[in-house]
């Protein structure tokens, strides 16, 4: 039986990319909850991009556009694609090096989800009068800790690649 030449190496690539759809997936799970109460938690797609709430006829704007939780899935997206072009088009360490690099930033941006969300002015001058933080009221829920788990996971698959080549 003939051994390959690079072994569980040439698969990393495939298995970062899995790992990155998984962690871009969890953008449909709870994002941030709060700590107490009984509100329904944000998931991820309306932490990053914002969201308004209906009453009646009137619409109130809950939270902003987050560039910050936006770019942790863009950069999952692309270190996933660059992961699976390097698997599909030949290795390239570059490409593995960057995707490597957009999974452990994306994970640093998933545990940050809670202060980078796009809190209203309003919201933020309240919490500055009590001397509190969004940390006070708000936790981060199971989304983001999936995603940075998948996301470091991929990051270490791509940093064997890079090693293993």
């Amino acid at each position: 039986m003939a051994k390959s030449k690079k072994g569980g190496a040439s698969l990393m690539p495939v298995i970062a990319a899995v790992l990155g759809v998984i962690a871009l997936i969890t953008m449909f799970m709870p994002a941030i909850a709060m700590k107490e109460g009984s509100a329904d938690p944000i998931n991820g797609l309306k932490a990053a991009f914002g969201y308004s709430e209906k009453f009646g006829n009137a619409s109130v704007k809950v939270l902003n556009f987050s560039f910050m939780n936006t770019l942790a899935y863009l950069l999952v997206l692309v270190g996933a694609g660059l992961s699976a072009l390097t698997y599909f088009k030949g290795e390239n360490k570059l490409f593995t090096l960057i995707a490597a690099g957009c999974f452990v930033v994306a994970t640093i941006l998933f545990f940050c989800f809670v202060p980078f969300a796009g809190w209203l002015e309003e919201t933020k001058d309240l919490w500055q009068a009590m001397k509190k933080a969004p940390a006070d009221f708000y936790k981060l829920a199971i989304g983001p800790i999936l995603g940075a788990i998948c996301s470091l996971l991929a990051a270490g698959a791509s940093a064997v690649s890079i090693v293993k080549k």
